[in-house]
């Protein structure tokens, strides 16, 4: 990244940093799943967020500024108790920041995939993940749910997300395995095992090392 850039981190998607320059500054903005899932439900905007890998734009140094402004404006929303203001100040921020970035013309949908169902489809998809990833992570399971066959599926939501259907369900399985080794220090980590749907301790920990680079052991003790 260089000056003036402005990165999206998207549910699901990770982002390492190697080294930063003596100069670097940045202002980030975190949306909780659940705001988000409030401002941007059913909208179209929602779905095209969900839908394009991280992403980087370079903006003007006037947008930056620009930007930089609508930022503040927000932090002083947040401030108030008014929190059906701070919603729509949120929206109309965030609307901004992809007007500033043409993330509408950024990446296309294909046009096989690009009716309104099948959005719908991937909605619905993500949903039922965020639900259940912990009593099964099969795609069969999800399809049969969704009443598709598991290859049409997976073949939709390959098309329209540039990620398997598999990489939604580990990644979402992922962040609730880190959450609970954060921060229920009560559980074991069989116990833990055990409620993510693993048999055991040594298959989840074999399957977190994998997704993650540390053992859940190694994990908890950074955390």
């Amino acid at each position: 990244m260089s000056r003036n850039d402005m990165l999206f981190v998207l549910p699901g998607h990770k982002v390492e940093t190697s080294s930063f320059s003596n100069d670097y500054r940045a202002t980030h903005l975190l949306i909780s799943r659940e705001l988000s899932s409030k401002l941007w439900q059913n909208s179209t905007i929602d779905i095209q967020l969900r839908t394009l890998n991280d992403f980087v734009s370079h903006l003007t140094p006037d947008e930056t500024t620009a930007m930089l402004h609508a930022l503040g404006m927000l932090e002083y929303i947040i401030a108030t108790p008014n929190s059906k203001q701070m919603e729509n100040v949120t929206r109309v921020m965030l609307m901004m920041m992809l007007l500033f970035t043409g993330l509408k013309d950024h990446r296309p949908i294909s046009p096989t995939y690009s009716s309104m169902h099948q959005r719908q489809l991937f909605e619905r998809f993500h949903d039922l993940v965020q639900h259940n990833h912990r009593r099964t992570r099969k795609i069969a399971d999800y399809a049969e749910m969704m009443c598709l066959s598991p290859k049409y599926l997976s073949t939709m939501v390959k098309q329209l997300t540039g990620r398997s259907a598999s990489a939604w369900i580990d990644d979402c399985l992922l962040d609730s395995a880190k959450m609970a080794l954060a921060s229920e220090s009560k559980l074991t980590i069989q116990q833990i095992a055990i409620s993510m749907g693993f048999v055991d301790q040594a298959t989840f920990s074999k399957w977190f090392k994998r997704k993650h680079g540390l053992t859940p052991s190694q994990f908890r003790l950074l955390n």
